[in-house]
């Protein structure tokens, strides 16, 4: 059974100095987002996911950015992830990712993670509304 102490522990590690930790935090939490009794309490992780969209390492980004396709793939993800204004961070990260100036041949798979929470956002009602006008 999955218990809100491992998420919140889970969420917290997201803040370490260590990229690896950082990095394996978002797949666990990735990995939790199937599961209807954890996404209740995804919100103590948000903050943090947000924040590591743009990790100076590459590696933690795109665990983070697959952890956010990952709660996508149902309603329940995608209505939790706009209550807490995810898509916008999304949004700026992916826009400043891949503009001209910035994209490398390396960011493609956390581009790749992002488009595809996207065009799952867009499946949803609620999620539509905040990738308008972005």
């Amino acid at each position: 059974m999955i218990d809100a102490e491992i998420l919140t522990i889970t969420a917290e590690l997201l803040k370490s100095e260590e990229a690896e930790v950082r990095e394996q935090s978002a797949l666990l939490l990735g990995s939790f987002a199937l599961s209807a009794i954890a996404r209740q309490f995804f919100y103590y992780a948000f903050p943090n996911m947000k924040a590591l969209l743009e990790d100076d390492v590459l590696a933690v980004r795109t665990a983070t950015a697959w952890a956010f396709k990952q709660l996508t793939v149902n309603d329940d993800g995608c209505q939790r992830m706009v209550d807490q204004k995810c898509p916008e961070a999304m949004i700026e990260s992916f826009i400043k990712r891949s503009a001209i100036e910035n994209v490398t041949k390396d960011d493609a798979q956390y581009l790749i993670y992002l488009l595809e929470a996207f065009v799952n956002l867009t499946f949803s009602d609620i999620g539509i509304e905040p990738l308008l006008g972005k």
